[in-house]
């Protein structure tokens, strides 16, 4: 691949479908934020070592087998190996960062590595096992047991599940032995549907919107002007580059069969038909507006602007809320 049609100097980059057979190949800068190479023919997690700032990296739909290579990774935030080959859960140990992971329709049977990344010190609150051959719920709740701020477990999901989900009291028992759950395979321990609350934190561009108000101004002192409605383009462009990534999402975790199928096969669902998907961005619409909403009084100051602190402030509450699952 001809590194010169590649834009180098970018925080993000995409090479969907491009015949991608090796990292090797690929030149990696260090200031990358984000990395997507679905759908590739990659069979090795390599090539990696530079990339201490990457915070996303979808590797979804390639050839992988082992999770390996990923140590220098310390501020990667979600991590997508869906549509893999991979048997083993391992490889995980330094990703004290990392917030979700997918797994999905991979051939996972041994999840034994999730003790390595248990404890307060590690912040996985979501992890996607639908599609795997996981049999045994007194093994996964082992594993699990000490992953303090799990929140979210997917073992079934819109057809595609695991061995273990057809046991008779599956959902009660894992929902006992993991207490810090609040949601699985989508449901509360009451059967209710639930949307997990921590979205802000994982819409790209984000991270820059607040770098562009630190670099907008060194004053905080307030203007009077008089009041006006809040234009917040950075984040409308961060929500759109959002239901971008939930489209892409959604596009490489749909599959033909629970477990014999290839990274190849994929039968698309439109998220726009799926009522969770359009639940989540209605939720995460919301809570912006509330969030920005409830700080209004921070804004106006006396019938003045916000100042950018005030405006760094309420971006930082609203990912600081986010982590907390508030």
């Amino acid at each position: 691949m001809a590194s010169s049609s590649l834009d180098l100097s970018s925080t993000e980059l995409s090479l969907i479908d491009c015949g991608v057979s090796s990292l090797l190949d690929l030149p990696l800068q260090s200031h990358l934020l984000s990395l997507n190479l679905h759908s590739n023919y990659i069979q090795r997690l390599e090539n990696l070592n530079r990339l201490t700032l990457l915070r996303h990296l979808d590797l979804s739909s390639n050839q992988i087998a082992k999770i390996e290579g990923l140590d220098s990774l310390k501020s990667l935030r979600t991590l997508n190996l869906s549509c893999n080959l991979i048997c083993v859960v391992e490889g995980l140990f330094q990703l004290r960062s990392l917030v979700k992971l997918n797994l999905s329709f991979n051939q996972i049977d041994d999840v034994s590595g999730f003790k390595l990344i248990s404890g307060s010190g590690f912040k996985l609150s979501h992890i996607e096992l639908q599609g795997n051959r996981i049999r045994s719920a007194v093994r996964l709740a082992h594993s699990l047991s000490q992953c303090s701020n799990l929140q979210d477990l997917v073992l079934s999901q819109e057809g595609s599940s695991n061995p273990v989900c057809h046991q008779t009291g599956y959902r009660s028992d894992l929902l006992s032995r993991l207490p810090q759950l609040k949601s699985l395979d989508g449901r509360d321990q009451y059967g209710h549907i639930s949307v997990t609350e921590d979205i802000i934190e994982d819409i790209p561009g984000l991270d820059e919107f607040i770098e562009y108000l630190d670099s907008t101004s060194t004053t905080d002192t307030v203007q009077e002007t008089p009041v006006m409605d809040l234009i917040t383009p950075k984040i409308d462009e961060a929500m759109e580059q959002f239901k971008r990534r939930c489209q892409t999402s959604y596009d490489t975790t749909t599959t033909t069969s629970d477990v014999d199928r290839s990274p190849s096969q994929r039968n698309i669902q439109q998220p726009s038909d799926n009522p969770d998907y359009t639940h989540r961005l209605e939720q995460l619409e919301n809570q912006i507006s509330q969030l920005l909403n409830k700080n209004q009084q921070v804004y106006v100051a006396e019938s003045g602007r916000p100042t950018d602190k005030e405006k760094r402030s309420v971006v930082r509450s609203a990912k600081l809320q986010a982590e907390r699952g508030m």
